[in-house]
């Protein structure tokens, strides 16, 4: 079936192929977060550990969360042979995460139901290469702007970070010393989480390390730091949205 399946897997896709895996699993998951500045932070840190180390491609695990969700993912027999269905809960979990991937396998390679349904599926992982028209690329351009404006103006940042330093980097390839320094003095590569809420104070096992891609950090930096600049967040969506196409128009023409 490997043969059969032409995109990459996960662990194998581009940084920006993982940062939009990473939105989409948190958009289906749409988790209840008690402390969201931290803890989708620590959501999305886990999406990418795992993905980082996944065999299957992006489109394979969205398939597997949907067949989890109509109960047809089961856990491995135990002793008894016994199976339970995988559960899915408002909750990101990379435990969770890869007992998905692990009943999506199984299915794939054992369950009779899968080889019955296999052309269905690889039709699905496989679909006809389709060339979106100039209007629906645009269309695509608009609905990202407007869900980061909206992330902006709540949160105070944006996700698709990498997607708005690829549009700054060919306007701004001289960049002041003055920021480099301040990046490097300021960057943490590694962040310290409370992950268990754990009411005993310096309890190790409450403690959860997250490393940090420097260069990613530079990314996200370079660009919050150009919203402020430009004053992006004090503008309406109108013009959020063409300040952006501008820039990427003007990229077009160069």
């Amino acid at each position: 079936m490997k043969a059969e399946i032409s995109q990459s897997m996960l662990k194998q896709s581009s940084e920006q192929d993982i940062n939009i895996f990473t939105a989409k699993v948190l958009s289906y998951f749409n988790p209840k977060f008690e402390d969201p500045e931290v803890e989708e932070k620590l959501a999305c840190e886990d999406i990418k550990r795992f993905a980082l180390r996944c065999e299957i491609t992006e489109e394979e695990f969205m398939l597997a969360l949907d067949l989890a969700t109509e109960g047809k993912l089961q856990t491995a027999p135990d002793s008894a042979g016994n199976v339970e269905n995988i559960k899915l809960y408002r909750e990101i979990d990379i435990i969770k995460l890869g007992e998905v991937k692990a009943a999506y396998l199984r299915f794939k390679n054992v369950d009779e139901k899968y080889k019955n349904g296999k052309d269905k599926i690889t039709a699905f992982l496989n679909p006809p290469p389709v060339e979106l028209t100039p209007e629906q690329k645009k269309e695509i351009r608009i609905k990202f702007l407007k869900e980061e404006f909206s992330r902006l103006q709540t949160k105070g940042e944006v996700l698709g970070s990498i997607q708005f330093y690829d549009l700054l980097r060919k306007e701004h390839k001289v960049i002041k010393i003055g920021f480099v320094e301040k990046f490097l003095q300021t960057v943490k590569l590694e962040e310290y989480i409370d992950a268990g809420r754990s009411t005993e104070v310096h309890k190790a096992s409450s403690k959860k390390v997250i490393k940090k891609d420097p260069f990613l950090e530079f990314k996200e930096l370079f660009v919050s730091s150009y919203i402020i600049k430009m004053k992006l967040k004090d503008v309406t969506e109108e013009k959020w949205i063409e300040h952006w196409e501008a820039l990427r128009q003007s990229n077009s023409e160069k």
